[in-house]
């Protein structure tokens, strides 16, 4: 089955481009940008995360009446069984990775609550 759908998945200054099925998971994504990468990172090894929704809170005013933005939200963690249409993710969606932190520790081998991860680095607003 040929996939006409793709999802754009950015990671500090590289942006993988990966065929998809909206009925596709999160791990079959982490899959394919392993293979882009020679298998040199496992998918266990990253995480994949979108944007949060758009926030509807107006700017608000401080003491000063000085108007503020509301501050960002976090990006979201999708869980590896998470299908991308589960969380919204259309054709073109912009994703992020983040790969553990270590090189060395980047092929197979487990991952527990020690284990560093890189920052995520959204997309700037224009």
């Amino acid at each position: 089955m040929a996939r006409e759908e793709y999802v754009r998945v950015k990671r500090q200054n590289q942006i993988y481009f990966v065929p998809v099925a909206m009925s596709d998971s999160i791990s079959y994504v982490k899959s394919q940008i392993s293979e882009a990468l020679n298998d040199t990172v496992s998918p266990n090894k990253m995480r994949i995360y979108v944007d949060p929704p758009p926030s509807k809170q107006a700017p608000k005013k401080d003491d000063d009446e000085e108007m503020k933005a509301p501050a960002a939200a976090a990006p979201i963690l999708l869980p590896d069984e998470a299908l991308l249409s589960d969380h919204g993710i259309k054709n073109d969606c912009v994703l992020y990775a983040t790969f553990v932190k270590s090189e060395e520790d980047r092929g197979d081998g487990v991952v527990d609550e020690s284990t560093e991860w890189e920052e995520v680095q959204l997309q700037e607003a224009p």
